[in-house]
């Protein structure tokens, strides 16, 4: 398991930024949209498709009841739902979204956490390099007012009125006669699926189910992974492959409110042995790799306490490998035999 190097990716971001930037009233630094964009194209913000993850984070970090996205060839559409009082996001956290990547000044007092606009921020961001014919965010309160913030076309704050109350993220982009949007998005569908499946909230895409799926379903054993505060922060248990039997290779899932942000091999594993951990990790500018770093040694070191506990009472035995069994046509033709040379 290789480490990252620790290097400040964020702080380098923020002093090449910061120049030039402008002070607002409340005393923090208004980033320009337009020059972030440059400026975070020589910065690796996640794979190709990637910003659908971080508007999931964010959804879920809004404690959304139901996360509802809709792929269609050429556009997107992802709505936070919520059963009671919606999540609000004021307009001016929404026009100056870019900021908070760089800003580590204290945010006003009516504006979400910060983790959940990082989170929006690099996904429009990393939107915004695609080069989309449209793209906005609007937020909506129980009363039908609130705030659209168009990113891409013709950029600018809206008010709105008499809209449903919620989260909507539209996007929108040209659709070539031969591409990959002429297939509805088929690899924000794929990391939709395969991010989302162990997340409590309901996630769906067209209408399709992808979150509230068990871990340790079928698992030999399963068990909590505690702490050194005595705080149980994930699950460890033996898992083998439903339809070979085979036993998998020690594995790693770091996962943030539920979302999957890494899967990490462990080489000196026991076969088998599946470790699944929610908890606040530190991670690189591009929220999708943890940080090498104290908490996540101290995560670790949780993890593999959980793997002595399962090891010194579950030990892996190799299969033996089974013998090439004849084929029907063989066993026929052996059977003809047979009876012929008897």
């Amino acid at each position: 398991m290789a480490d990252l190097p620790e290097v400040s990716v964020a702080a380098r971001l923020a002093a090449e930024l910061e120049q030039g930037a402008e002070f607002v009233d409340h005393g923090s630094f208004v980033i320009d949209a337009e020059r972030a964009l440059d400026q975070l194209a020589h910065y690796q913000l996640g794979g190709e498709g990637s910003y659908v993850l971080r508007f999931a984070e964010a959804a879920l970090l809004a404690g959304v009841t139901y996360l509802r996205f809709v792929l269609k060839p050429g556009s997107l559409c992802a709505s936070f739902v919520y059963g009671s009082e919606p999540f609000v996001i004021p307009g001016p956290a929404l026009e100056h979204l870019t900021s908070v990547l760089v800003n580590p000044s204290p945010l006003p007092a009516d504006w979400p956490a910060r983790a959940l606009l990082v989170n929006l921020a690099i996904g429009v961001v990393a939107v915004l390099r695609r080069k989309p014919t449209y793209l906005a965010i609007e937020s909506v309160g129980r009363d039908g007012r609130g705030w659209r913030m168009v990113y891409a076309s013709q950029a600018g704050l809206e008010p709105v009125v008499d809209a449903a109350p919620g989260i909507r993220i539209y996007l929108r982009e040209a659709v070539a006669l031969f591409g990959r949007l002429e297939m509805s998005h088929p690899l924000e569908r794929k990391l939709l699926c395969e991010h989302s499946r162990f997340a409590r909230t309901w996630i769906d895409v067209d209408g399709v189910l992808n979150s509230q799926k068990r871990p340790f379903a079928g698992a030999l054993v399963d068990i909590p992974i505690v702490d050194g505060r005595g705080v149980t922060i994930g699950a460890a248990g033996l898992v083998n492959d439903a339809r070979s039997g085979a036993w998998p290779r020690a594995r790693l899932l770091v996962l943030s409110h539920g979302l999957l942000i890494e899967s990490i091999d462990l080489s000196d594993g026991q076969r088998g042995f599946l470790a699944v951990v929610d908890v606040p990790l530190p991670r690189d500018l591009s929220q999708t790799v943890v940080t090498r770093s104290h908490e996540f040694d101290a995560m670790l070191a949780s993890v593999y306490a959980a793997h002595a506990w399962i090891a010194s009472r579950h030990v892996y035995t190799p299969r033996q490998p089974q013998p090439p069994q004849p084929s029907l046509l063989q066993r026929f033709i052996a059977a003809v035999n047979a009876m012929i040379n008897p």
